[in-house]
This record gives structure tokens, sequence and C-alpha cells, in this order.
């Protein structure tokens, strides 16, 4: 197994992402549907017929953002180093020559 080698570069990055409008159209249904509840009578309980009123929403469209702009305010690489991993699995950093 030949050793490895990659690079590592340290920097400062300031970015602003601005994204665009988006949202979404939907439908909405309310209705009224009997179930069998639970009602008590003094010390008794029996099943009595209720209203239960539910609500449905259906998705109609949906829009993406309609832009990104990723603005970098600032982009600063203030330090760069190798990385050579030798056969034994031990890694080995080092500044390169400038």
């Amino acid at each position: 197994m030949d050793p490895a080698e990659f690079a590592i570069i340290q920097s400062e990055t300031l970015t602003n992402l601005f994204t665009g409008p988006q949202g979404a159209l939907n439908l909405y249904a309310k209705y009224s549907v009997p179930v069998i509840a639970t009602c008590k009578w003094g010390f008794v309980k029996v099943p009595c017929p209720k209203i239960k009123i539910l609500k449905a929403t259906y998705n109609i469209w949906r829009s993406p953002a309609l832009f990104k702009l990723d603005d970098v305010l600032l982009d600063n690489p203030s330090l760069q180093f190798d990385v050579v991993v030798l056969h034994d699995g031990t890694p080995h950093y080092f500044v390169p020559p400038s």
C-alpha cells in the first residue's frame, strides 16, 4: 500500500446567501363526519353519535426559490499544510515551502 498524501487549506470565509421568494399553493377543505363516541349518563357509559370536523389539505403547486445568490464578502486563505499517511497509518503534517 502506497502512502497517501493530501493538502488541507485553512481559510476564513464570510458569505451572504440570498434566496428569492418561494411558496406553495394549497387547497383546504373542512368537512364534518359522524362518529360514534362514548357518552356518560350517570354511572353508565353508552355509545352515542357525534359530529367531528376534519380539515384536509392538498398541495396544488409548490415553487422553488426563484433565485439563489451567494455573495462572498471575505475569502482569506491563511494556512496550507500537507498530510502524508505512511504505511503504518501514522499521519505526518508539514507546511509546504512557499
